[in-house]
């Protein structure tokens, strides 16, 4: 390298403070973005619950590409994988690490023909324009985490009727977000209620990378040029497993996923 070259390098703080200066108006463009996609949805939600959840479902799916478009917008990149081996024909349970709020409309808008259903905690269901009404009326579960046998004996029950329509639950076993991509130890007992009640269902470990990096715990400013990851790994076998080896196996998928993306960028 040269000396004008030298020179005319950036310092690591000349970098920093550049990409300080771009995050806070792509904040603001993003959070207007956001605010107008809860807003203008919610009235279409309305609207399309009187057609049934079907109808619902389908205008959430496209809900959810507007945000995946906003975060598109930050400069982000996506690499998204999905098993070729996921039955159409069998109930699904979608074990997911979590780290951020787009990790939901990450994972409706690439699993959208299979409707997923999000396990999710009660105050999600009030006061989030769009937000709240599709987790009330779209066939969601909401659970107060504090009554654990309440919640428990209503996850084996929401079990039971997904099973019954061949449908697809999601459930994020770390119990809240992880946003700095750290995965916390599962908490078993809310996925071993589901597959003792959907015994029939494929279980499909899922990892998500790169949502927290985006939206962190701060939320504000926005981060730019993030990479994201969505794997939707092959199907566990659950064949002379017992529910405990099934989740420590996906919970060991998922890591492992995490540790060779982080290893390759």
């Amino acid at each position: 390298m040269t000396k004008k070259e030298c020179i005319a390098s950036p310092t690591l703080a000349e970098t920093k403070s550049q990409r300080l200066w771009l995050q806070y108006p792509s904040t603001v463009i993003h959070i207007f973005i956001f605010c107008c996609n809860l807003l203008l949805f919610h009235p279409l939600l309305l609207v399309a619950r009187l057609f049934g959840e079907r109808a619902l479902d389908w205008v959430m799916n496209f809900h959810c590409l507007i945000h995946l478009f906003n975060i598109r917008l930050t400069g982000a990149r996506y690499t998204i994988q999905k098993s070729k081996h996921i039955s159409p024909e069998k109930p699904l349970i979608l074990v997911s690490n979590h780290q951020a709020m787009y990790d939901i409309p990450l994972i409706i808008w690439n699993m959208k023909s299979r409707r997923p259903k999000f396990i999710s905690k009660k105050e999600s269901a009030s006061f989030i324009p769009s937000i709240s009404f599709a987790l009330r009326r779209g066939g969601h579960l909401l659970i107060d985490r504090n009554k654990k046998r309440d919640a428990i004996r209503r996850i084996q029950e929401f079990g039971k009727a997904q099973e019954a329509q061949t449908g697809a639950i999601c459930i994020f076993p770390e119990g809240t977000r992880s946003p700095n991509g750290a995965m916390r130890p599962f908490k078993a007992a809310g996925v071993i209620s589901l597959l003792e009640s959907m015994p029939n269902a494929q279980i499909i470990p899922v990892t998500v990378d790169g949502t927290g990096a985006v939206v962190g715990k701060q939320l504000l400013p926005i981060g730019l040029g993030a990479r994201i990851l969505l794997h939707i790994h092959d199907p566990l076998n659950r064949e002379g497993k017992s529910s405990e080896e099934i989740v420590s196996e996906a919970e060991s998928t998922i890591q492992q996923r995490l540790e060779m993306w982080r290893k390759a960028s």
